[in-house]
């Protein structure tokens, strides 16, 4: 079945929807510069604020081919009634019972690849939206949850240099990416160097250099959400000098030109639900 279903009710609200804006979408932000890049303030969900950018320039792949941003699906979107700002992270949610990689696949088109961290919960399938806010409070079977779905940001995606994967921090039912906040724990992050990414229909590993918390209650100050670099030197650079210093572990990597960066992310919490930090993973593929 295509990404498509159980969407046809709201088609006609969609529809209406798009009309209705239409005349507001006429003023786009003028763009910057690839790495003094400004971007506005976040949004008022908790759980995830990430950047709005300008429009992406398409970078390489690894068979030297431009690599295409996703693209709006044509199919009417999903819709949840649930109001991502009221997200805790301190909800009891239970995990919906998994299906296989090619189930997920077959029912959901945005279904892009699958993560798994050895000794944590974290074994997921990823989806992939046109923004980042669809899959804040749906599943990838589109079934509404305040856990929501680990999804890649929309600004980039698996194919390229550089990509941010975004999870719920659910810190009382441990799931989504709750426990990739063990990586602050030394000893974890000792043992666990490295985890698994399924990207279509190609497993790599990929080994972590760098863990921090970040404050982004100003997104500019959000430096793991700059995607876009004047050259393949100019991204090893940004990865060694910018990003990797942030790191609460010693650094003992160091990115080339070539290599592929994966950033996790998700929220921390101040006791009783989300604050406007976030902990992130930087991982490169091996």
């Amino acid at each position: 079945m295509a990404k498509g279903f159980n969407r046809l009710p709201v088609f006609a609200g969609v529809l209406l929807l798009s009309v209705l804006l239409a005349a507001c979408s006429s003023n786009v932000p003028g763009t910057s510069g690839p790495i003094d890049i400004d971007l506005p303030q976040a949004s008022a969900t908790p759980g995830f604020t990430p950047a709005e950018t300008p429009e992406a320039t398409p970078s390489t792949t690894e068979d030297g081919s431009a690599s295409p941003m996703p693209e709006a699906s044509s199919t009417p979107q999903a819709t949840s009634s649930i109001d991502a700002s009221t997200i805790t992270g301190t909800e009891d949610i239970k995990d919906e019972q998994k299906l296989t990689y090619a189930e997920y696949r077959a029912l959901n088109s945005d279904v892009v690849g699958w993560i798994k961290i050895k000794d944590t919960n974290v074994d997921y399938p990823i989806v992939q939206s046109h923004d980042n806010e669809e899959y804040l409070t749906l599943t990838p079977t589109l079934v509404e949850s305040k856990a929501g779905s680990i999804f890649v940001d929309s600004h980039t995606s698996l194919s390229r240099k550089y990509a941010v994967i975004h999870g719920h921090n659910m810190s009382k039912s441990k799931i989504m990416f709750a426990q990739l906040t063990n990586y602050g724990n030394r000893a974890f992050y000792d043992s666990h160097r490295t985890f698994e990414l399924t990207i279509g229909d190609t497993t790599y590993t990929y080994k972590v250099f760098a863990v921090y918390t970040v404050d982004v209650g100003d997104v500019k100050n959000a430096k793991y959400m700059m995607f876009d670099y004047p050259s393949d030197p100019a991204f090893a650079a940004y990865m060694n000098d910018t990003l990797a210093p942030l790191s609460i572990f010693p650094v003992d990597t160091t990115i080339g030109p070539d290599d592929y960066v994966i950033s996790l992310s998700t929220c921390s919490h101040n006791g009783s639900g989300y604050n406007k930090n976030r902990f992130v993973v930087h991982a490169v593929r091996q």
